[in-house]
């Protein structure tokens, strides 16, 4: 606790001489003002990411469909809170309900947490868990706007941020599923129409 009062000082004070102290998200300007009564109105700005439009892959529309298995690509690292774990049960779910269905394949572009290596071995889901090395982003783009559905995962249970990972999916055009708790990440997927929100935990929904 005295860490974190020690960090709360000094950050206001950062903030007090600051001109302009600018967030990426509306959920953390209101959070920061509620925490900062004080400071003026428009000393806290939100400004969100975005993507330049000259980088977008060819249209995942163009791409004729295979008859290989469902491809599911979750682009960037799993590490701490962030998991792949509701994605890995409902594939286990969806093979028990339905073992006469095309074969899912969950792809990691990016480092992958042993929490869920081991879930997929436990679930008899080594295989169809593939996880490989970075790859330049112009690759990672062209490989979520060819799959079948792009799996976006928030920190845990946070949500007082938006990955930029959230950018490249909205740039390659993908269909997206969020694991996220209800909040502004969840509403900009929603709203955009690019996908669906899945609150973690939510196999049942997630499959």
């Amino acid at each position: 606790n005295w860490t974190r009062s020690v960090d709360r000082r000094v950050e206001h004070g950062l903030f007090r001489d600051a001109d302009k102290v600018i967030l990426n998200c509306e959920t953390s300007l209101q959070t920061y003002r509620d925490a900062y009564p004080d400071l003026p109105g428009d000393r806290l700005t939100a400004i969100r990411n975005a993507f330049d439009p000259r980088q977008r892959p060819p249209s995942a529309g163009d791409i004729p469909p295979d008859e290989g298995p469902i491809r599911l690509l979750h682009f960037g690292n799993c590490y701490g809170p962030r998991r792949l774990e509701t994605m890995l049960r409902a594939m286990a779910l969806v093979r028990e309900r339905r073992p006469d269905a095309p074969e899912v394949v969950l792809e990691n572009l990016g480092r992958v947490g042993t929490a869920d290596l081991d879930l997929a071995a436990e679930l008899e889901l080594r295989d169809q868990f593939r996880h490989g090395v970075f790859v330049p982003l112009a690759d990672g783009l062209e490989r979520l706007a060819k799959a079948d559905l792009a799996v976006l995962v928030a920190y845990g249970d946070e949500t007082l941020y938006i990955p930029a990972k959230l950018y490249d999916y909205l740039l390659a055009q993908a269909s997206v599923a969020c694991i996220t708790q209800p909040g502004e990440l969840a509403d900009i997927v929603e709203n955009t129409g690019v996908g669906e929100a899945i609150r973690p935990g939510d196999v049942e929904g997630a499959a």
